[in-house]
């Protein structure tokens, strides 16, 4: 909604990020479901694969027919936006429930948006470039 600010808002800004907040919650509890139910209850899609004792567990093989599939790759680099994205919201809320200086505020957002791109960087890097 155009120009719409939740409560406690100074801008239309803040609004954005309420609804990112609960639509990447919302993606994400199907994903991590979907997650959960490929690897754990579908052998033949997931990484399991079961040893003499019954025992199932992930090899190197497993992972990388996983990653060269770019479905896969889409699902992971989705999957890691959306949840980094969603921790750093989350943070910045709780944060923003002090009340701090306009200054502690920069330096705290700062940080955040830091740990946020560099989590990023990384988590996507080695997504993109896995080879095996």
């Amino acid at each position: 909604m155009k120009g719409y600010k939740h409560y406690g808002s100074k801008t239309a800004t803040g609004s954005r990020w309420w609804y990112f907040q609960r639509f990447s919650g919302l993606v994400l509890f199907v994903m991590v479901l979907l997650h959960f139910a490929i690897m754990h209850f579908i052998p033949e899609a997931g990484m399991r694969v079961s040893d003499a004792s019954g025992k199932a567990f992930a090899t190197f093989e497993s992972v990388r027919l996983r990653f060269a599939n770019p479905m896969w790759k889409a699902f992971d680099i989705t999957f890691l936006v959306l949840a980094v994205g969603h921790a750093y919201n989350g943070m910045w809320q709780v944060f923003m429930d002090w009340k701090v200086s306009d200054a502690s505020k920069a330096l705290i957002k700062g940080v955040l948006a830091a740990l946020w791109l560099g989590l990023l960087a990384v988590g996507v890097t080695t997504l993109v470039t896995f080879k095996g």
